[in-house]
């Protein structure tokens, strides 16, 4: 039974037929004062230019597995039924996508820092970075990368290839 702390790999597997394409629910589990948390995933991709071409000459897949959770309370379910359906794992939930935002401090309490495959911090500019995901219309889903910092703030934006121009 996947949960919250379910590893991508393990979601992969519980769900192979499964089009991440689209905000898919993948569990639910109890939260406090009768709430759910409902546990969503989403395949983005990576947003990074080297990425891009590099999955063009090696044939790699751009593209990750991000989740988040969503507070739910099923006494207040009502619209989302309307929407969607019953909300349960496998439920794909239509129009919506999630944005996920680099940052340099963490989203959460004791949330771990973005990894490498092989399990080290990524670190941009010589600091950790952090993933902040949030729930948002389909065709603002993606991922915004941290490119610069500035002494005055850290500035984001978008990164997108241009294939033409190398």
């Amino acid at each position: 039974m996947l949960t919250k702390n379910s590893t991508n790999a393990e979601i992969r597997s519980a769900m192979p037929t499964t089009n991440f394409a689209y905000l898919t629910v993948f569990a639910i589990d109890d939260a406090k004062n009768g709430y759910k948390t409902v546990c969503v995933a989403q395949e983005v991709d990576n947003g990074n230019p080297a990425n891009t071409i590099q999955s063009l000459f090696l044939g790699w897949d751009n593209k990750r597995l991000v989740r988040s959770l969503i507070n739910m309370n099923p006494a207040a379910n009502e619209n989302a039924v309307k929407m969607f359906g019953e909300i349960k794992p496998g439920t794909v939930l239509k129009g919506l996508g999630l944005k996920v935002i680099e940052q340099y401090t963490p989203q959460y309490e004791g949330q771990a820092p973005k990894a490498t495959p092989q399990g080290e911090a990524v670190l941009r500019n010589g600091k950790v970075v952090y993933e902040h995901t949030t729930v948002v219309p389909f065709d603002q889903s993606g991922v915004t990368k941290i490119v610069e910092e500035s002494a005055t703030a850290v500035q984001q934006s978008s990164v997108i290839a241009d294939i033409g121009s190398f």
